[in-house]
């Protein structure tokens, strides 16, 4: 039987930010789009 592989316990944030015009990337809900939220993710 192989060991199962698990996601490492670790959370990341990305900031895609323009300097230029000192903006930040954000995603707008589909299911609510007064919603904004940042990109998220594991490792």
């Amino acid at each position: 039987m192989k060991d199962k592989v698990y996601k490492r316990h670790v959370s990341i944030l990305v900031v895609i930010y323009a300097q230029d015009t000192k903006r930040v990337l954000m995603l707008q809900r589909r299911d609510d789009p007064d919603f904004w939220q940042s990109v998220t993710g594991s490792v």
